[in-house]
């Protein structure tokens, strides 16, 4: 099974375990990844998700993993551990309201783009 890397088989007539099987879904979420949204996050390198347009979520690692190769996950990731070395005053006091308030209006746009894009496919 789980230690031997391959599929379990009983061993002997009286076995009466049964091989072990997989509770998770395959490809869950996968409708979320439209070409669409895949060229949103890779022009903006955003690995954050909406919900609503209101709350900010971090990207799942199977997004991230199916969105951007190696390479840009690790230069994203030296982006943010740059950002975290400000000091705690530094941190304290810098006004983060534009930078919010311009990924939220990039957000509002895609988000009324699908919108737009729904209404002229039905």
């Amino acid at each position: 099974g789980y230690i031997m890397q391959t599929k379990w088989q009983p061993t002997q007539d009286d076995d009466d375990r049964h091989p072990q099987f997989q509770r998770q879904s395959k490809n869950l979420g996968i409708s979320y990844l439209t070409p669409q949204m895949v060229n949103y996050h890779i022009t903006n390198k955003l690995p954050i998700i909406t919900k609503s347009g209101k709350d900010i979520l971090k990207m799942p690692r199977y997004y991230k993993e199916k969105i951007f190769s190696k390479y840009e996950r690790k230069q994203m990731a030296e982006e943010y551990q740059e950002i975290n070395k400000l000091s705690l005053l530094e941190y304290s006091q810098y006004d983060y309201t534009k930078e919010v308030q311009i990924k939220l209006n990039q957000i509002r746009q895609h988000e009324k783009q699908n919108r737009e894009n729904k209404k002229s496919t039905f």
